[in-house]
């Protein structure tokens, strides 16, 4: 099942949101999770089966594009093109809604949604 990965965080969201509906790290792994599973990709079908996991930090303080990066989608034929990219687009909205409204800062969002091919390139469990 697949693996987001969130490169960029900003050291500022590790505290509380304003609203307090969501927290730093684990909170935003939540949602990266939800969104998963509301975009409908064929065999997702809980936040279970999604893992997610934080990379890197912000180095550069005027660097302020969040990346996140979708791995092990296992490539089936019902997991077209366009299912891999409303996955894209429906990560990149809920990150970049939550990121702008919790920071005096424009931030962007960039997704890459990426195949895995276990026979091709390897797998166990």
């Amino acid at each position: 099942m697949p693996l987001i990965t969130v490169w960029n965080w900003p050291v500022e969201f590790s505290t509380p949101f304003s609203d307090g509906t969501i927290q730093g790290q684990n909170g935003f792994a939540h949602l990266l999770r939800e969104a998963c599973v509301s975009a409908e990709v064929p065999g997702i079908d809980g936040p279970e089966l999604v893992s997610v996991c934080f990379a890197g930090s912000q180095v550069l303080s005027d660097d302020r594009t969040l990346i996140i990066i979708v791995e092990l989608l296992h490539d089936l034929p019902e997991r077209t093109s366009e299912i891999r990219q409303h996955l894209a687009e429906t990560l990149h909205q809920q990150a970049l809604k939550l990121i702008n409204k919790t920071t005096t800062h424009e931030w962007n969002v960039e997704v890459a949604v990426k195949r895995f091919d276990p026979v091709k390139d390897g797998f166990c469990v």
